[in-house]
């Protein structure tokens, strides 16, 4: 169940774009469905999905950022910014 809720997003998010043809559309329907999903696993596990919570917060960012600009290059940094910060935290966690 914790899969499907994990793929939940995602599988809205390709089919808004599919449907439509246009990423921005995609895109809201994203920016929806992943605060969504972050509530419902949140609600069956009753923990933070630390992982999830970042990803959400830059996806909000990120496309808030493109909706504004209504240039898709800003969500597809989305990846490349979340790798940065979790790779960044990973390294500095050695020092804590």
């Amino acid at each position: 169940m914790q899969m499907l809720v994990d793929f939940f997003p995602l599988l809205l998010f390709l089919g808004a774009f599919l449907y439509s043809g246009d990423l921005l559309v995609g895109l809201q329907v994203l920016m929806v469905a992943m605060p969504v999903a972050f509530l419902i696993k949140w609600w069956m596990t009753r923990k933070i999905d630390k992982i999830l919570l970042g990803s959400t917060v830059i996806l909000l960012i990120m496309g808030s950022v493109s909706l504004v600009t209504r240039n898709p290059d800003f969500l597809l940094w989305k990846p490349t910014v979340f790798y940065w910060i979790l790779s960044i935290v990973f390294l500095g966690s050695q020092f804590i």
